[in-house]
């Protein structure tokens, strides 16, 4: 877990703001990784390559499970549709860390396809998660009323 996802936890009150922008830092941490794998791939540097698709596995590991720790406790009660949510994030999540995993089975001549596929598939993951889960308008610091006044 992140220093930054222990301070969350450990913290009392979580605000929403905080855990947003924590994720989306480590959104960007991730994309700078899959740059690095990508130039690995043209340059058909087969030893640096491994040596960082495993870092990436590490690095990817990480996220999800502080995903799970520090945004899904908000995800669910952010609204009705939390439970839904979450229900996605899950099926996503799963089929992430399989794919993940898979990677130390690719053969040589098959890795480099095998990347480039995982970056376009998690580069299209991450920006459906950041307009779906990360949005101010979901994690918000504010309450949203009903307009019901008693």
């Amino acid at each position: 877990m992140s220093d930054q996802a222990k301070k969350i936890m450990t913290s009392l009150s979580v605000k929403p703001s905080e855990v947003r922008r924590i994720i989306l830092n480590e959104h960007s941490v991730i994309r700078q990784k899959m740059q690095e794998l990508e130039r690995l791939t043209k340059a058909k540097n087969y030893p640096a390559l491994r040596e960082s698709v495993m870092e990436f596995q590490v690095l990817f590991s990480e996220h999800l499970k502080n995903e799970e720790t520090i945004l899904w406790p908000i995800i669910k009660t952010v609204d009705s549709w939390g439970p839904v949510r979450i229900e996605a994030m899950n099926k996503e999540h799963a089929e992430q860390r399989k794919m993940i995993a898979g990677l130390n089975d690719v053969k040589p001549e098959k890795l480099i396809q095998v990347i480039k596929d995982l970056i376009r598939v998690l580069a299209a993951d991450m920006v459906q998660e950041e307009k779906e889960f990360l949005n101010a308008e979901i994690l918000r610091d504010d309450v949203i009323t009903s307009g019901f006044g008693g």
